[in-house]
């Protein structure tokens, strides 16, 4: 039913002037009728995968209904293979509020509790990552480099995209660290695994390698990196979605570390722009934006400007 419902929905969604629509617009045309869906199992089954897809584009507000939707059906059914995956996709729904608090712990419960094999594949080893990545934004940084090292060493010797993944947690935490050496060593060993087609997965690869390149002080590759990454995005996104704030902010630090200010201020209020479309209730990725745009402007002299950008970052 599940599959039914999935491929019907896709196979019925009409293009518009522009030609195909993304998967995620058809979807959002219909996320209020999945809530009414019968039976319960179908309306779960259904939430969880289309709250992922949310997820995967940090459309926060429906993937935060769907998911809890879901959670709320496997509350009274804990033996449902669904249960652990939907725990783990309430925890990314916190982390993308940026409720850093509130997803550790959520992250914590699932790992002290979930029995083995209760996630197949690789996706303990990402859940794993995701919660050194958190503690690492609480300034565990103990706890967290020994969570995403333990992550990377069970996935490590597993080959495919998703290693990768597990490997991109932990080069984060690397550079954050200045250990710079390391994340490079870390990233050469799998850059084989975003060789494919271009995907969200080739975005973050190039995002860390051009930080990496960045804290190494070699902002021209990183400059390179960054607008490889805006590409593929534009690519696979169009030029308004979430994706294309981060790019562009890591794009801007490597204008800035290259003396171009006058791009580093295009480019961090054309995130801000997307940002306030996207995050129209605030966000602590925006008030990030907004803070690094008022430095930026102060820097080139806008002192009116500056002082606006970084009241608006206190405001957020």
């Amino acid at each position: 039913r599940t599959l039914d419902f999935m491929r019907d929905t896709l196979q019925v969604a009409q293009p518009d002037e522009n030609g195909p629509r993304s998967v995620v617009d058809i979807f959002a045309e219909r996320q209020f009728e999945i809530e009414s869906l019968e039976p319960p199992e179908l309306k779960k089954s259904v939430s969880l995968i289309v709250g992922g897809i949310f997820l995967g584009q940090s459309l926060v507000e429906p993937a935060e209904r769907l998911v809890a939707s879901a959670c709320e059906y496997l509350e009274k059914h804990p033996e449902d293979e669904d249960y652990w995956m939907a725990k783990t996709l309430w925890g990314m729904v916190l982390m993308l509020r940026g409720d850093f608090e509130a997803a550790t712990a959520a992250f914590r419960k699932v790992d002290a509790n979930m029995p083995q094999g209760g996630m197949p594949g690789f996706r303990r080893e990402l859940l794993l990552s995701n919660v050194g990545t958190m503690l690492a934004l609480r300034g565990e940084t103990a706890a967290a480099e020994a969570m995403l090292t333990n992550a990377w060493s069970s996935a490590k010797g597993k080959p495919g995209l998703y290693r990768g993944n597990v490997a991109i947690g932990l080069i984060g935490f690397l550079t954050a660290q200045g250990r710079l050496a390391e994340a490079e060593k870390l990233l050469d060993e799998v850059a084989a695994d975003f060789s494919g087609p271009v995907s969200r997965d080739t975005v973050l690869f190039l995002m860390s390698r051009g930080r990496v390149h960045a804290a190494s002080g070699r902002f021209g590759e990183s400059k390179a990196d960054f607008e490889s990454a805006l590409k593929v995005v534009e690519k696979l996104y169009g030029r308004n979605s979430f994706m294309t704030i981060t790019v562009l902010d890591g794009l801007s630090f490597a204008e800035r570390g290259l003396n171009d200010g006058q791009s580093a201020l295009k480019h961090l209020e054309e995130a801000v722009s997307i940002g306030e479309q996207t995050f129209p209730n605030g966000n602590v990725i925006l008030c990030k934006i907004y803070n690094n745009l008022g430095n930026v402007a102060v820097s080139q002299m806008e002192f009116d400007k500056g002082a606006r950008y970084l009241k608006r970052a206190i405001e957020e």
